[in-house]
């Protein structure tokens, strides 16, 4: 299962039709989103965070490999940033799995029936901050960076990380 998750917590998009031995970037890169978010016609100047099993793209920003963040002051402080940044979407899938416990034991469900389960309790869980429940995702603490545009053709990590370098 994949999901795009917002800097709120709220689930923007989730696939889980694949089985579980499919690697993420394999469902990512068959996804609708993908393609959405390839051909430009997301958000512009959103990027998409990712762990290292995806590939670092022009709308899925990774963190750099170890080696070459340990060689690089920008780099690892950029890791540093990145891991904060996605720190949100593991709280949000946290706090759905503690919402709705029938997502906790997932296979329980009926195999046809496990994505519009997990999709359903997305959609409830999304409108549980919509409307500000008590026990929906925790907001304090959680920064929203706003970085400019990187120009045409740079390559969008590399362009963050530099200007994690200028707002030391």
């Amino acid at each position: 299962m994949i999901a795009v998750v917002d800097a709120r917590g709220r689930f923007l998009y989730i696939n889980c039709r694949v089985p579980g031995s499919c690697h993420d970037s394999s469902i990512w890169r068959r996804s609708q989103a993908s393609r959405i978010f390839e051909s430009g016609r997301a958000t512009p100047g959103y990027r998409l965070l990712g762990d290292a099993g995806f590939a670092n793209s022009a709308s899925i920003v990774t963190p750099y490999r170890r080696m070459a963040a340990e060689r690089d002051e920008r780099k690892a402080r950029f890791n540093l940033e990145h891991a904060e940044g996605r720190v949100v979407v593991e709280q949000a899938f946290g706090a759905l799995k503690r919402r709705f416990g029938i997502l906790e034991n997932i296979a329980r469900i009926e195999p046809p029936k496990v994505q519009q389960v997990i999709q359903a309790c997305a959609i409830l869980y999304n409108i549980s901050i919509l409307v500000g429940a008590q026990d929906g995702l925790p907001l304090s603490g959680v920064r929203v960076a706003e970085a400019p545009l990187p120009p045409p053709r740079a390559e969008p990590r590399d362009y963050l990380a530099q200007s994690f370098l200028l707002s030391m």
